[in-house]
């Protein structure tokens, strides 16, 4: 699969700005909607795959959360959220430029939450290394899932971006099974309604993950 993570890191690596669907607002509504009532109380917070930053500077006008770790593979996304941060006098967020998404040695937080990056870690021992490095008990997911029988993998030119593009959808099931080997309650639900998911016919789901 290291073609795969190569057409997805040179896609996202060379974004300056989030790619902007129809249905992006409806989206990030629906995620913030979700994940803030279990993070209203917590005072930290870790966003692996954070693109354009847009969860985290909801968070910080609603929540009390004032640290922030931010993860992407983008640098450019990265650098934009801090021209964003620049207003604020107090350090609220720490940007973690990690070269490797995969590699990245976690923080340990009160929540951790990763919306929509999932699908660009293609081997499952990746996947892994990920979950066994998240040091907080709460732990929040969105990510699609083929309605196959098997995880399928996609690498193909996308017209709508105008790139290369790749990456893997997971079965519920087996997204289900790998969360909980590090969480003891593993919650799920569909994220989206029908009309505002993906054309190549995977569903959002949200995974709520607990170890308390």
């Amino acid at each position: 699969m290291n073609d795969n993570y190569e057409v997805a890191k040179r896609f996202w690596q060379s974004r300056e700005d989030y790619p902007n669907y129809p249905n992006t607002l409806q989206r990030r509504f629906i995620d913030t909607s979700y994940v803030l009532p279990w993070v209203v109380d917590a005072k930290s917070l870790v966003d692996l795959g954070c693109g354009d930053g847009s969860m985290i500077i909801v968070l910080r006008e609603f929540t009390k959360i004032n640290t922030f770790f931010a993860f992407d593979i983008s640098q450019k996304l990265l650098d934009r959220l801090v021209v964003k941060y620049g207003n604020y006098e107090d350090d609220a967020i720490l940007i973690a430029k990690a070269s490797d998404f995969t590699k990245s040695e976690f923080p340990k937080a009160d929540a951790t939450i990763s919306m929509g990056s999932f699908l660009y870690v293609f081997e499952y021992e990746d996947l892994n290394n990920i979950l066994a490095n998240i040091r907080s008990n709460t732990f929040i997911v969105r990510v699609p899932c083929t309605m196959k029988s098997q995880d399928e993998y996609i690498n193909t030119y996308s017209e709508d971006l105008g790139s290369d593009y790749s990456a893997v959808y997971r079965t519920t099931s087996n997204y289900f099974s790998i969360f909980s080997k590090y969480f003891t309650k593993v919650h799920m639900e569909r994220a989206y309604s029908d009309d505002i998911e993906s054309k190549y016919g995977t569903k959002h789901y949200f995974f709520r993950c607990d170890r308390r």
